[in-house]
């Protein structure tokens, strides 16, 4: 963004330096046109003076339209050189002008491709910074669900050991009970035979 704005400040300041030397040559423009004025009122002024003195001299008025047809003819071409020149300064002017409107786009077309990559950049370091939270998540949840798993197996087998333990007891007084009614039972019958 920073780079934008500072290439925006640079073509304004080439934009401005363009208008200097824009107004430098309408200026020398102007001059060329000034002097040609004042050639031409010289030499009207002279062709007048020399109307003046030449009245009375017949023999000079030939000379004379010669060199007025000679200024006039030199006046014509000033004032084509200066149309052409003005003509010249106009085409130049509109060419810079293209030609800093052609650099203007590419100066943006430029930037937008840099923002546009920047932008890419970003998308996919966010991308990526999503999958690896989405990864530590996931590895984290199937920790847990281990760790569950574990502690699960482990609770089933000590309730197994402890039934075990218990049945083993349960069956030993179990055991100890019918024995006792066993020897009970023979000896109902030892005091019934002794009958």
């Amino acid at each position: 963004k920073r780079k934008a704005v500072e290439e925006k400040k640079l073509q304004e300041k080439q934009l401005v330096l363009q208008r200097y030397e824009q107004h430098d040559l309408h200026q020398a423009a102007d001059l060329t046109r000034t002097k040609t004025r004042e050639l031409a009122d010289a030499a009207a002024r002279n062709n007048e003076a020399i109307k003046k003195q030449t009245k009375s001299k017949n023999k000079n008025e030939f000379v004379f339209e010669k060199l007025c047809h000679a200024v006039d003819q030199k006046r014509a071409e000033v004032q084509k050189l200066s149309e052409e020149f003005e003509s010249k300064i106009r085409r130049k002017e509109e060419e810079q002008f293209l030609l800093q409107k052609k650099l203007a786009e590419v100066a943006i077309s430029l930037n937008m491709e840099a923002h546009k990559k920047r932008k890419e950049e970003a998308d996919l370091m966010s991308r990526r910074a999503k999958e690896m939270m989405k990864e530590a998540r996931e590895k984290r949840n199937r920790e847990e669900t281990i760790e569950e798993e574990r502690r699960k197996t482990e609770l089933a087998e000590r309730q197994y050991e402890e039934r075990k333990k218990e049945l083993g007891k349960n069956l030993r007084v179990e055991k100890d009970r019918l024995e006792l009614k066993d020897r009970e039972t023979g000896r109902r019958l030892g005091d019934v035979n002794r009958m």
